[in-house]
């Protein structure tokens, strides 16, 4: 865990609720049977991109291209509400929900990771 600002405990149990969320078959894509259409669930790769970041691992590892656009977007993303007065955001609040997160968390993490 490279986070000193979090408590052990704190950080099990933001991994714990990732996890959960992750499982969770209301969060993945499913198909429209009457269309035929698949939907887009609540998970993104913003997500796992993120998850590294808490568990202190290098972002990399979530993509098998580190020049991808959408890597980079991402990246540029969590640079940007890394700074204190951003606060809204569709994916920070995606990241509360997914984690149980605080904004006050979220930019500890993102000061220290990116």
């Amino acid at each position: 865990m490279k986070n000193e600002n979090m408590t052990k405990e704190r950080y099990l149990e933001i991994i714990a609720n990732f996890k959960a969320f992750v499982n969770d078959i209301a969060n993945k894509p499913y198909y429209d049977k009457e269309y035929g259409t698949k939907h887009q669930g609540n998970i993104t790769f913003a997500h796992f991109v993120f998850y590294a970041l808490v568990r202190g691992k290098n972002p990399e590892i979530t993509t098998h291209d580190v020049e991808s656009e959408k890597y980079l977007h991402i990246l540029e993303l969590l640079r940007t509400m890394s700074k204190p007065n951003y606060r809204d955001s569709q994916l920070r609040h995606s990241l509360r929900v997914a984690m149980g997160l605080t904004d006050e968390e979220i930019t500890s993490i993102l000061s220290t990771s990116i």
